[in-house]
């Protein structure tokens, strides 16, 4: 039987680095781009990054609510509880019903969720990482060669905005790569050689995190940001530059410091330095959203 492996994709240096922060610090990704760049394909190998067999659940985008967080009589889990410890992949996520991506924030935040019957309550766990794709536009194109008008590509990114804001600490772009380059170009790098670097990371989690409710960088609670995130000078002066210059939220600031502390920890650092958290900025970007 044919193993999947991180080496089967070429090229997306950058976005495989991407899932490599994402997988280390254990925080929700998205993946933008044109059909046929790899997206799925990609997603399918990051259970390859865990150090355990770990589930992949792909549902449909026509799934319904009790599809995906579960319920009904008699109570059955939903794909977020069969995605617990393991990876949620929504492809094609803007097709998804705004219902079905709604009743994904306390699985999310709270990676559990509660069901009442009967007078009792019984609690599904859903511990699992996010990863989703989708278009640039309704086209799919993008760029030059995008034939959707600017009121197409604004309602595109209008449904789906708040969702990418509170659900997801890292974004990542695939270009589609032309076949005859990509024919030319090497085997990415093995799962195995990037296991070992997050295998470095998660570990220096699992002793900073002694005692504490979480195992790893995506869920440091506010209040103990200033404990597990110390910056150097200069890193502090960009990350001030950064929220005023984009005016990013309270909740955009404590995902970038906690993406910044996970490249920290990939460099085996322990302090957040200018290099890092400039990382960190640069995946939280969202891409473009209107056309020329």
């Amino acid at each position: 039987m044919y193993q999947m492996d991180m080496e089967d994709i070429k090229g997306h240096e950058s976005a495989r680095r991407a899932i490599e922060i994402a997988v280390a610090g254990r925080h929700n990704i998205m993946m933008f781009g044109l059909p046929g760049s790899g997206r799925t394909m990609m997603a399918r190998r990051i259970t390859t990054l865990f150090s355990a067999e770990t589930q992949f659940r792909a549902p449909h985008h026509t799934i319904s609510v009790q599809g995906l967080v579960g319920g009904g009589v008699p109570l059955f889990p939903g794909e977020v509880t069969r995605a617990h410890n393991g990876v949620l992949f929504l492809d094609e996520f803007q097709e998804f019903r705004k219902s079905v991506l709604e009743c994904l924030k306390t699985p999310v935040s709270e990676r559990a969720i509660v069901f009442t019957r009967n007078g009792s309550s019984i609690t599904m766990p859903c511990d699992f990482m996010l990863v989703a794709a989708m278009d640039w536009c309704p086209c799919g194109k993008e760029g030059d060669h995008c034939t959707c008008a600017f009121e197409e590509v604004k309602r595109h990114w209008t449904r789906v905005n708040a969702f990418l804001r509170d659900y997801f600490d890292v974004y990542a772009d695939m270009w589609l790569i032309p076949y005859r380059r990509c024919i030319k170009l090497p085997k990415g790098e093995s799962s195995a050689t990037m296991l070992n670097r997050i295998k470095i990371a998660r570990n220096r989690q699992l002793a900073r995190f002694a005692g504490e409710m979480t195992t790893c960088n995506s869920g440091i609670a506010t209040i103990h940001l200033k404990d597990h995130c110390v910056l150097e000078p200069a890193a502090v002066k960009a990350l001030e530059d950064y929220i005023n210059e984009y005016g990013v939220d309270a909740k955009g600031f404590d995902k970038t410091l906690r993406v910044a502390r996970t490249v920290a920890d990939l460099a085996d650092a322990e302090n957040i330095s200018l290099e890092h958290i400039e990382e960190a900025i640069q995946l939280r970007e969202l891409p473009r959203k209107d056309k020329d």
